[in-house]
């Protein structure tokens, strides 16, 4: 190996001589500077100190309160935002904001949004629309001073949603209590003033006036504040008025023995117009010219109402303990930005929305005639609503309950009008028939029943409804829509398809009615049976292949086979003498199966590829055909025939019951195949079978054992049968 050496001239050696002394000198007096990892402990300790005493220099510059207010605002921001952000999502998803119509036009009118939970009319509730499905929760600011408020408010601006915090850059020393706020006894800002109030007095029809009727109001349910007479065009004007924003408002038709209306409304600081009535109706509205347009009627609102105890107010409405009713005969109409947040139940034979906004809460709603909706905003709640007569919305936004909206006549989606299922379940029940029109709006649940399987229940071409698993259904369902049912059991009283219905079904069980599929019905299962207890016509469409058809109850059938393709045929009626007629011609993969009942054969063909088993019951022959068209084949049990047929091309064997007999009123044909016999035989070796043919005989090409004719005629075989053994007078 060679070694290389390093030649240093004598000012570089003096040069790395001084370099390597001092780096010694340095490494002995200071070694935690050049060669330790990090700064010591002390060096640590008077820079956190430092920092220290900066702060407190910085946050006495600043002060405390006002940095705890700018986190304060910074989280207000933060919520106005994520508020603004919920109520757009909604509009884009919605095509309108929650609760629209009590939303208030510009910053002067801005309202305060309701805590959670609160739906008094003081504020905006947007918990009902938002919350769970937009929002975790609705915000609240901390030091809101109103129990009802959540601290921020919001208004429209050229329709875009605003909201923003009541209390940004106020100190908690500075927030007071919101003169709005129910707590503080209400009223606002805007002091009590006289107004006029005017308006129009209309008969049933909305459409004609009613002359020289009086026109009273009352506010807050106190004593007649004022009133007036219509003219010849059914006019009137109350005049000095003294109302405040806040109060209660009821225009009613006082002192006419046949004339009856009440309109509820909250009260303005300007004149209120086109506040008008019409005869035998409860409406909801607010007049023009007041900057409580839209300001919600509470129950607690028509108790208020209600206290002037007058009888004409009573014979239109009630209220007791928040549940609000109204007699025979009469309306619940929600109109002109009117908007109603009910307390308690509503029962009442109709409801009308023409405009405005109605919430239902967690409040039962019972209607025993129409809901129509030709415009505005239905915000379901939690509870029940049933409707004894047609549910009809032609405008509008119609927010469905969670709980179970029950029509009993018709139901109709239609026009503008946008449907939401809210998780909720559509039911048709009641004792009457149902059409239903959907719009082609999107339903979560729907279940049918009817009280009698006797009432019809439409479904139009535009409606998709999911039933679930296993749904029972009372009543005759008449099918033009899509249907999707899920696995199990399917019980319907009837069934008449014209559209597709596409389950998972095991069973389809028809109770008490017929199935019939006309041209253009489609019904897909994953299992193939169909019980039914009347008759079963197939007109056109489809079925499952080899579907198995069992037919009981006590109801008489006929059965239509026409080109389905069916497997096995049961007949297990309730009682002997109960009918299956056939009308034309069955043809069947599987087995014929008679367990109890009568079966008309009349003049029909049964073309049966399985056995034909008669294990009670009576067989009515007619003239009748039963063709075996299958390979190896069984005959049970003791059974009249007009005509019997069975002929192979290939060998094949046809199992007669041991002691049993067949009669053939009319012709017997039994053919084998030259090389290719059919073979008779007992289902007990030795034990014989009878035979009695008493009309025309066609057999050939046949291998004969245990078997008795017992015509008086010699049943001749010929030359192509053959003789297995055990029988009793035949001829080969």
């Amino acid at each position: 190996m060679t070694t290389k050496t390093l030649f240093l001239k004598s000012d570089q050696w003096s040069r790395s001589k001084k370099c390597a002394r001092i780096l010694r000198l340095r490494k002995r007096h200071t070694p935690n500077r050049l060669f330790a990892k990090g700064f010591t402990l002390i060096e640590l300790l008077i820079t956190i100190g430092i920092i220290g005493i900066l702060s407190s220099i910085v946050i006495v510059a600043i002060g405390p309160s006002r940095m705890l207010l700018q986190t304060q605002d910074a989280r207000r921001l933060y919520n106005t935002n994520h508020l603004e952000r919920a109520m757009t999502q909604y509009l884009i998803e919605r095509e309108n904001y929650p609760n629209a119509d009590q939303l208030p036009k510009g910053l002067s009118n801005a309202m305060p949004i309701c805590a959670s939970g609160i739906t008094d009319d003081s504020c905006v509730n947007l918990s009902t629309g938002l919350v769970s499905e937009y929002l975790a929760s609705l915000p609240r600011d901390p030091h809101e001073l109103c129990s009802s408020f959540s601290g921020y408010k919001v208004y429209l601006e050229n329709d875009h949603i605003r909201v923003f915090a009541a209390h940004k850059g106020e100190s908690i020393d500075q927030i007071t209590l919101d003169a709005t706020c129910p707590e503080s006894g209400g009223g606002g800002d805007v002091p009590a003033a006289p107004i006029n109030i005017s308006g129009r007095v209309y008969n049933t029809d909305g459409t004609t006036a009613i002359a020289s009727v009086i026109v009273s109001a009352s506010v807050n349910g106190q004593a007649v504040a004022g009133n007036a007479t219509t003219n010849a065009s059914g006019d009137f004007t109350i005049s000095n008025v003294t109302i405040a924003p806040s109060d209660v408002v009821a225009l009613f038709i006082d002192n006419h023995a046949t004339h009856k209306a009440v309109s509820i409304s909250k009260g303005s600081p300007a004149n209120m117009t086109n506040m008008n009535l019409i005869k035998d109706e409860l409406i909801i509205q607010s007049g023009t010219g007041g900057t409580n347009i839209g300001s919600p009627i509470s129950s607690a609102n028509l108790i208020a109402a209600s206290t002037l105890n007058d009888s004409d107010m009573n014979s239109i409405f009630t209220v007791s303990e928040n549940n609000v009713t109204l007699p025979s005969g009469k309306t619940l109409e929600v109109r002109s930005y009117g908007a109603l947040i009910l307390g308690g139940t509503l029962t009442t034979p109709n409801v009308r929305m023409t405009n405005g906004t109605f919430t239902q809460n967690s409040h039962a709603i019972t209607i025993s005639g129409d809901f129509t909706q030709a415009g505005g905003t239905f915000v379901g709640g939690s509870a029940a609503i049933n409707i004894t007569g047609n549910f009809l919305v032609s405008a509008g936004t119609f927010r469905s309950t969670s709980n179970t909206l029950m029509a009993v006549a018709n139901f109709t989606i239609s026009g503008s009008a946008t449907f939401v299922h809210n998780s909720g379940t559509v039911q048709f029940g009641g004792n009457n028939a149902t059409i239903a029109s959907c719009g082609g709006a999107t339903f979560n649940a729907v279940s049918i029943n009817k009280g009698l399987s006797a009432f019809n229940v439409t479904i139009g071409s535009n409606c998709t409804f999911s039933f679930g698993n296993s749904p029972t259904m009372v009543g005759t369902l008449i099918n033009n829509g899509n249907l999707t049912i899920g696995t199990g059991i399917w019980s319907v009283g009837a069934l008449t398809n014209n559209g597709t219905i596409t389950t998972s079904l095991s069973t389809l069980t028809i109770t008490g009615g017929d199935f019939i599929s006309n041209a253009g019905g489609t019904l897909t299962m994953v299992g193939k049976a169909i019980n039914i207890a009347a008759n079963f016509t197939m007109n056109g469409g489809t079925i499952p292949s080899d579907v198995d058809l069992t037919f009981t109850s006590f109801a008489a059938t006929t059965v239509t086979c026409g080109s389905a393709s069916i497997n096995s045929f049961n007949i297990n009626k309730a009682y002997f003498s109960v009918t299956v007629a056939i009308a034309g011609n069955c043809t069947m993969a599987g087995n014929f199966t008679l367990t109890d009942g009568t079966f008309l054969g009349s003049s029909s063909t049964l073309n049966i590829g399985g056995s034909w088993q008669r294990v009670g019951g009576t067989f009515t022959v007619g003239t009748s055909t039963v063709n075996l068209n299958g390979t190896n084949q069984s005959i049970t049990g003791t059974t009249t025939f007009y005509n019997l047929t069975k002929t192979v091309t290939s060998a094949a064997t046809l199992t007669l019951t041991a002691g049993s007999t067949l009669t053939i009123q009319g012709t017997l044909t039994l053919n084998g195949a030259t090389s290719n016999l059919l073979s008779l035989r007992s289902t007990t070796p030795g034990t014989q079978w009878s035979i009695n043919p008493q009309g025309t005989r066609t057999v050939s090409y046949l291998n004969v054992q245990d078997s008795n004719n017992t015509n008086a005629s010699v049943l001749a075989c010929g030359a192509t049968c053959s003789n297995a053994g055990n029988n009793t007078n035949w001829s080969f």
